[in-house]
């Protein structure tokens, strides 16, 4: 029985000591009562919300207490004095005259009204608190939300319309530009059969390049539409090779596999470096824009 009274005594104490008192300093407060829940501050207004109540501070001090025990302090609002009414001699020398009563003159406060002004005073003190507390949460959330906005278009910037899309459809910019690179191959394999002196007839030359062409573009839609690649990493041009190595023995005369091979080397090197130039040169002059589908 004697362990309960002192753990009750020890319990009161307790809560004695941690009571806060109006106007307390913030740093005082926190000393008293620990880091706060959650800290919402805007102005010179701050909230200190706690699992037991709430502190609101004004300039640093406390101003607001709710659900929290508050000590008599320095800053302690005054309690409410009774009025008492001073004993009235039974008989005085003179008489004093008596003034007429102002019509302005307002009545005296009745002790029973004082608890219900008290009353209302704290209802609209927590009011304000309640709305200083929303008008904060309202503006986090609307500055987090403007964040989310920011960083959502940072990290999804809008698409800009091509210069294609205003253009004629793909598939006219697709056959034009295979018929730019067919000629290409064709004078390509034209001037390299004059350099190194070998009789290839012009039907013959016509189908290497066709041949050339319709291969790279094959190898293209494959790796752009099957694969979903970005760029075929010149596998077009390595399986391009091949098959016009093989057009150049069949469409020849007497064309040995060596002169077949220096021929498609010759010719591979004048497209790639001249052919390409001049095919985006040719798709911006007529269109305005880049190649179709092919990605060479």
């Amino acid at each position: 029985m004697r362990f309960f009274l002192l753990a009750v005594a020890f319990t009161l104490a307790t809560v004695q000591a941690s009571a806060v008192y109006y106007g307390q300093g913030r740093a005082e407060v926190i000393q008293e009562l620990g880091k706060p829940a959650s800290d919402l501050k805007r102005g010179t207004r701050e909230i200190l919300l706690y699992k037991s109540g709430r502190i609101e501070l004004e300039d640093g001090k406390v101003a607001v207490v709710q659900g929290i025990a508050v000590a008599e302090g320095p800053g302690a609002p005054p309690a409410a004095e009774t009025a008492t009414t001073a004993p009235v001699p039974l008989a005085a020398p003179v008489a004093a005259p008596v003034e007429p009563a102002k019509e302005n003159a307002v009545a005296p406060t009745k002790p029973e009204e004082k608890p219900a002004l008290a009353d209302a005073a704290k209802a609209t003190e927590k009011a304000k608190a309640k709305s200083a507390e929303q008008e904060l949460i309202e503006e986090e959330a609307a500055t987090r939300a403007k964040m989310e906005k920011e960083i959502e278009a940072m990290e999804n910037p809008p698409a800009h319309e091509s210069h294609s899309d205003a253009g004629p459809p793909r598939w006219v910019t697709f056959v034009v530009e295979l018929i730019i690179k067919a000629l290409m191959m064709l004078a390509a394999l034209w001037l390299t059969t004059k350099y190194w002196s070998v009789e290839i007839s012009w039907f013959g030359l016509a189908m290497a390049a066709l041949a050339d062409t319709v291969t790279r573009a094959v190898v293209g839609a494959i790796a752009l539409w099957a694969l979903g690649m970005g760029s075929t990493m010149y596998a077009d041009e390595a399986t391009a090779a091949i098959v016009l190595v093989v057009v150049l023995r069949k469409v020849s005369y007497n064309q040995s596999l060596s002169q077949a091979v220096t021929i498609t080397l010759t010719s591979k090197t004048f497209s790639i470096v001249v052919g390409s130039f001049l095919s985006v040169f040719l798709m911006h002059t007529l269109f305005g824009g880049g190649g179709g589908f092919m990605p060479f």
